[in-house]
C-alpha cells in the first residue's frame, strides 16, 4: 500500500494523486506486476485505487481535477498516468526526483536491464523487457 505524500504538499485538496482504475479490467494482470506498477507510481506520489463502478481509468490530481486516461489494462493506464504526470509542472519534478525510487522498485522485483533512455516512464522500464507489469505500461 502506498502512503507517500509530496513533501511540502501538492495542492489545495491533497498532497498525492490517485490513479483510479476500474476493478473489472484487472482480471488478466498478475499480482506481482500490479505491485511493481503501484510501487513505481507511489514514487511520484500517486496512489492506485481500484473502483468497482468506474467505466475508464482516470487520474485525480492534487487540485481535485480529473483527467480521463486511455488504457484497457493496468499497464496501459499506468503508462498514460505516468506520461500525464511527467508532463505537468509539479509532476516533471516529481518524476525527475523519483527516478531512483522507480529503478529500485524494479530491482527489488529482480528486473534488470532497465532502459537508460526512458527515465521518466517506469512503465517503459518494464515494457522494454517484454514483461507485463502492474501499472507499468506499454512504453514506446
Amino acid at each position: 500500500d502506498c502512503g507517500s505524500s509530496r513533501p511540502g504538499g501538492g495542492g489545495a485538496q491533497r498532497d498525492y494523486r490517485v490513479l483510479r482504475f476500474p476493478r473489472h479490467l484487472l482480471a488478466d494482470v498478475p499480482m506481482a506486476e500490479e505491485e511493481l506498477a503501484g510501487e513505481q507510481l507511489c514514487c511520484i506520489y500517486t496512489r492506485v485505487a481500484l473502483v468497482g463502478d468506474l467505466g475508464a481509468p482516470e487520474l485525480l490530481t492534487y487540485d481535485g481535477s480529473v483527467e480521463r486516461l486511455d488504457g484497457a489494462d493496468l499497464m496501459a493506464a499506468g503508462q498514460a498516468a505516468m506520461d500525464a504526470i511527467c508532463g505537468m509542472s509539479m509532476g516533471s519534478k516529481d518524476c525527475s526526483e523519483g527516478r531512483g525510487c522507480m529503478e529500485a522498485a524494479a530491482l527489488r522485483q529482480n528486473i534488470s536491464g532497465l532502459s537508460s533512455t526512458k527515465r521518466t516512464a517506469p512503465v517503459a522500464y518494464i515494457a522494454s523487457l517484454a514483461l507485463p507489469t502492474v501499472l507499468v505500461g506499454l512504453g514506446t
